[in-house]
């Protein structure tokens, strides 16, 4: 892996690049972008701006106004939960801490079956990246100590008696689809499943960027690479049934960046491609598209991500989180030097 580092940075190795959430190759997206190493994307696909695409998330491949990278789909994490169980009520809360507690105690439970799994996600609840290249410093906000805090407490409570519902659970995750499973599955008893996404306290939600593609800058086949991404983009692909020759378990299940691509992508996914369930497959889908529009940042957020489930969750250190934190920061002092 660490040979194939070496070749990107030096300008060799693919000519395009096809990555998601689980890349250890380019773990830092944003960092990488500043080495020249990867094109810039508007000089092969004209009109992204254009397009039907979401461009909160499009952006979020944008560096000082040039596209290095193309967001293909994105996640959103959140509470899944039955409409029995929320009734006329709606969350109030703004921060991810406040939130999770809220819908703990409006659905009547201390905790959810998979709250820990959160933990490998906790930077990208938020809008704003720990890591601020342009000034070369690293915070952690205290509304992020404050749902690491949380998750931490958490994590020692049992959940042998725990009912399937409520829990959390990843909208779009790019290699799982337990969310969109567990719809489908509802249809047959007639339970109305609802996805609640954490808020990012911006006044929406964050789009974790986990499917992805990128071009290598001095590439021979930069004109057909930018054929090959607008095809990426499109309906027939983000719409999923462009992958059905490829069987299930290679399906594209992350949130379609293409607007147009989300309801037909969810209503193939809700229905199996089946006629069974069809008209119930369509309304879900419309619901789902409706929060994706509740998006109001995206970012890169793998390695953040991945920095603080290690420091917090998998350390023998017995220490506070914040003291935790100060150690992670500590040893990142030389991050933008490096």
């Amino acid at each position: 892996m660490k040979d194939m580092q070496v070749q990107i940075m030096a300008g060799k190795g693919p000519d395009v690049f096809l990555l998601d959430e689980e890349n250890v190759v380019l773990p830092d997206m944003v960092k990488s972008s500043y080495n020249g190493v990867f094109l810039d994307l508007n000089t092969v696909i004209e009109g992204l701006a254009d397009m039907p695409l979401n461009q909160t998330v499009l952006k979020a491949g944008e560096v000082d106004g040039k596209q290095y990278f193309l967001p293909l789909g994105y996640m959103l994490p959140g509470i899944a939960v039955t409409q029995e169980m929320l009734g006329d009520w709606t969350p109030s809360s703004d921060q991810p801490d406040k939130f999770l507690k809220e819908v703990s105690s409006h659905t009547g439970v201390k905790g959810f079956p998979a709250e820990f799994y959160l933990t490998q996600y906790i930077a990208g609840l938020f809008g704003t990246s720990v890591f601020d290249y342009e000034e070369k410093t690293i915070t952690f906000s205290k509304e992020l100590q404050n749902i690491t805090e949380l998750l931490a407490e958490r994590q020692e409570l049992s959940f042998d008696e725990a009912e399937e519902l409520p829990n959390v659970m990843i909208m779009g995750h790019s290699v799982e689809s337990s969310l969109t499973e567990l719809m489908k599955r509802s249809f047959a008893s007639d339970t109305d499943v609802k996805f609640l996404p954490f808020p990012n306290g911006e006044k929406g939600v964050n789009a974790q960027v986990n499917v992805f593609a990128a071009v290598r800058a001095n590439s021979d086949y930069a004109s057909q690479a930018g054929d090959f991404l607008e095809f990426l983009l499109s309906n027939e692909v983000q719409g999923s049934t462009g992958w059905e020759k490829f069987g299930n378990g290679k399906r594209f299940t992350a949130i379609p960046v293409n607007n147009n691509a989300v309801v037909p992508a969810y209503k193939y996914w809700l229905s199996s491609g089946t006629e069974e369930y069809q008209e119930e497959a369509a309304k879900k889908a419309e619901e789902l598209f409706q929060i994706t529009q509740q998006v109001t940042t995206a970012r890169f957020c793998q390695y953040e991500n991945s920095l603080i489930f290690d420091a917090i969750f998998m350390t023998s250190e017995e220490s506070s989180v914040e003291k935790k934190l100060d150690n992670l920061k500590d040893e990142l002092r030389f991050y933008f030097d490096e």
